[in-house]
């Protein structure tokens, strides 16, 4: 949903000489947009949309409304105010950026270390591992290892069609067809259980990462919701994303450029 709404959702969106503005008509709004099931999109480029010709007035009223589903299937959708020229209403650009920014931070997610052969593992090559040096370095040095081990065991443990819910689910369908023409025998019918088995525990465990991911705590929500988890996530990514740089006043969204300034920008403050 894109236009002009002619309503704020905050007291920051509008700049008024009079400082005035009706705070029911931010209530209305907001509870619309919640209504509608619908959420803002990031924006960049400008903090108003729309100005009045003397400055006086400046507001944000112009915005891009999109439904839950459209953030968890776009989830680094945002919005562009360019500039607007004579006109009253600034442009507005949407654009879905998927950039790749490098490595991704490793993390040890809960629902392995509920997996025994998990602990065994990692027991074993924090054990066996011996490197020479003070004490700092072998930390450090022991760290490192025990990250690729892991990352190892993942690839071969976790990773793969048959390892996921989807891909247990393919496999489930076959016995099903199977019995629309003939019965199980006990090996198929022990197969089936089994199958049945593997495809919830995958999925308590898929529905762990997205909970540790998203920092929220079953135990506050009563039961498992995936869809819920992957908002929260997508969320989340939104607030700390960096997208882009304003730089002489040229808008950089390059990651080599992005990271480059933000470095050389932290090298010379701790230089001082």
């Amino acid at each position: 949903m894109v236009g002009d709404f002619n309503s704020i959702r905050s007291l920051e969106e509008r700049v008024v000489a009079s400082r005035m503005y009706v705070v029911t008509d931010i209530a209305m709004f907001n509870g619309f947009i919640e209504l509608m099931e619908m959420e803002g999109v990031p924006l960049a480029g400008r903090k108003f949309t729309w100005y009045r010709p003397n400055g006086a007035v400046k507001s944000r009223i112009d915005r891009v409304l999109v439904s839950k589903e459209w953030s968890m299937r776009w989830p680094c959708t945002s919005q562009l105010v360019l500039n607007r020229g004579i006109f009253y209403h600034c442009p507005i650009l949407m654009r879905n950026d998927e950039d790749d920014w490098g490595p991704k931070p490793f993390r040890i997610f809960n629902s392995w270390l509920q997996r025994v052969e998990f602990k065994k593992m990692v027991t074993k090559e924090w054990s066996d591992l011996v490197v020479p040096g003070w004490a700092t370095f072998r930390l450090k040095e022991k760290i490192k290892h025990l990250k690729h081990k892991i990352k190892a065991w993942v690839n071969e443990t976790l990773v793969g069609m048959g390892n996921t819910a989807p891909g247990v689910m393919d496999e489930l369908n076959k016995p099903d067809r199977i019995e629309e023409c003939r019965e199980l025998s006990e090996d198929e019918r022990d197969r089936k259980m089994q199958l049945q088995q593997s495809f919830w525990e995958i999925a308590i465990r898929e529905e762990s990462q997205l909970a540790q991911k998203s920092r929220c705590r079953w135990i506050q929500l009563g039961h498992l919701n995936s869809k819920f988890f992957h908002l929260v996530v997508n969320a989340n990514r939104k607030k700390s994303s960096l997208n882009e740089l304003l730089i002489n006043n040229t808008w950089i969204k390059e990651p080599i450029n992005v990271k480059e300034h933000i470095k050389s920008f932290f090298q010379e403050r701790f230089s001082k």
